[in-house]
């Protein structure tokens, strides 16, 4: 996600514009590319997502847009990728970034024996193979996340939102027609966690470390460890210094589903602080 900040009076921060660039294959943008999709069935690569994400911000920074780059876990892969491979003589196209539950890792930490980030990878991947993607209505769907326990840590609110964006109904041509599925499939999601993007997402841990030390990177964690092992926020946090760090209580590496409001508001205190810092910049040197 990318935000185009200006400031008023203060550090309180206007938004104009917020963009949402999905993944080809995820929500909406599933809906809308599906023939293309399915005539394709290789995996979509994060390569894809990275280059629409740099044409786009590439083109809004041309624009004369200051762009604030917002990513959660994979999210934060894409928008440091996209940073990568820029035109010659194109500066840094956002003015600062901030991770959710980013998935970085550096490779040391990677390859340490008691790291199980790769494990539990691979344990999502062979899972996703065996879970349902198909309901008759909605309230089948419903009834099946409401009670699943991967789910049940997230924001009710949260939830109803991803029954309306991130399923739709099958196509005559699909089985259990009528009925109502996964707008990224199951196969899709399977494939990914069992493809070969790991070298991507540990390419963009050590494209981190060559971007300016004074970009300013916010990071959002949730406390409770689950998914993506503390070593590796640990391995990045070592790696760089961050211009802050927050820990939002009562919610894992799903913390943007988990606790939204907590999201919000440091969100909120990182825009300010980015508006704070510009006004602080264009002031006059006396």
């Amino acid at each position: 996600m990318t935000s185009d900040t200006s400031s008023c009076s203060g550090s309180v921060p206007i938004v104009r514009e917020i963009w949402s660039l999905e993944w080809q294959n995820h929500g909406e943008s599933a809906i809308i590319n599906h023939s293309a999709l399915v005539d394709d069935p290789s995996v979509l690569s994060l390569r894809e997502w990275e280059v629409a994400a740099r044409h786009f911000v590439i083109m809004k920074a041309r624009e004369g847009h200051r762009l604030v780059g917002i990513g959660h876990s994979i999210g934060s892969c894409m928008l440091l990728r996209s940073t990568m491979s820029l035109p010659r003589g194109f500066h840094m196209p956002y003015v600062a970034m901030a991770f959710i539950a980013d998935s970085l890792c550096t490779r040391q930490a990677w390859a340490s024996p008691t790291n199980r980030f790769r494990h539990n990878l691979d344990l999502a991947g062979k899972a996703s193979g065996r879970r349902p993607g198909t309901w008759a209505d909605r309230g089948q769907a419903y009834q099946y996340f409401s009670s699943d326990k991967l789910f049940k840590f997230w924001d009710r609110r949260i939830l109803e939102l991803y029954l309306t964006h991130a399923l739709r109904e099958t196509l005559p041509s699909e089985p259990n027609h009528p009925g109502i599925t996964l707008a990224c499939t199951r196969v899709w999601e399977r494939d990914w966690y069992c493809g070969a993007e790991y070298e991507l997402l540990l390419g963009a841990s050590d494209h981190l470390r060559t971007l300016d030390p004074a970009f300013p990177i916010h990071c959002i964690y949730g406390t409770r460890e689950d998914f993506i092992p503390q070593s590796c926020h640990d391995s990045i946090l070592a790696d760089r210094s961050m211009a802050s760090v927050h820990h939002i209580e009562n919610a894992g590496h799903a913390v943007v589903q988990e606790n939204p409001d907590g999201v919000a508001l440091c969100l909120r205190r990182i825009l300010e602080d980015i508006s704070a810092s510009q006004v602080q910049a264009q002031k006059p040197k006396l």
